[in-house]
């Protein structure tokens, strides 16, 4: 399962080139297929963040939010994009 790494407006400075590189490399995917990819705890976690407890929407009937997979260092990475921000889900989370 892949885990929430971090989000593009915390990304570390010293490693945007990869952000940039996994951004540029990514391929649209369904909710269904990244919601069967990542870690569903931390799926939940990032979308309780962003809000959707709180309203009638949810990530997956979001037709603004996308999914995406790409690779992030040589390894599969998978994201979603809610308000022009990437949400990053890694094999491992990485500090």
């Amino acid at each position: 399962m892949w885990k929430y790494y971090c989000d593009c407006v915390s990304w570390p400075v010293r490693e945007v080139r990869w952000l940039i590189d996994m951004v540029d490399a990514a391929r649209e995917i369904t909710y269904r297929t990244f919601a069967s990819r990542v870690d569903r705890h931390s799926l939940r976690l990032v979308s309780n963040a962003l809000g959707y407890p709180r309203c009638r929407l949810t990530l997956a009937s979001d037709r603004y939010v996308t999914y995406h997979r790409s690779v992030l260092r040589g390894e599969r990475a998978y994201y979603l994009r809610h308000s022009a921000i990437e949400y990053v889900f890694c094999k491992e989370a990485r500090s």
